[in-house]
């Protein structure tokens, strides 16, 4: 946690995503994508997870209801990742939502990357 406070009062954030969005675009990432899907030793998931962030969700002051948890889920079908990530931060709490790409993705294995997920964002 304080690696992830040093690099978000350097300003490292903005440009993290600005560089993101520039790599994917000149390596025509979705092409990438595209191609793995029919690599017969990876089963088209070219990398282990992706990760998607809403960010912080932020009440309206009028609202009626209250929002406690959220959760989303993002498709691993285009994305070539075998585990997503999709999180949100809801009241100072992260939110997350891992979904598996199945069959390559056991319930097991599943599990068994849900805990090091947990258990490295708590580092």
């Amino acid at each position: 946690s304080s690696q992830l406070a040093a690099f978000e009062a350097n300003g490292f954030g903005p440009q993290s995503v600005r560089v993101f969005d520039w790599a994917v675009a000149s390596m025509e990432m979705t092409r990438l994508v595209e191609l793995e899907a029919d690599n017969p030793y990876t089963l088209g998931r070219a990398y282990c997870c992706g990760v998607s962030n809403a960010g912080v969700f932020e009440p309206r002051a009028d609202a009626v209801a209250t929002v406690e948890e959220m959760y989303y889920a993002t498709s691993t079908r285009h994305a070539g990742a075998t585990f997503q990530a999709s999180c949100v931060t809801v009241d100072g709490a992260l939110d997350v939502c891992l979904n598996a790409a199945t069959p390559v993705a056991t319930a097991e294995s599943a599990a068994r990357f849900a805990d090091a997920f947990v258990a490295e964002v708590r580092a």
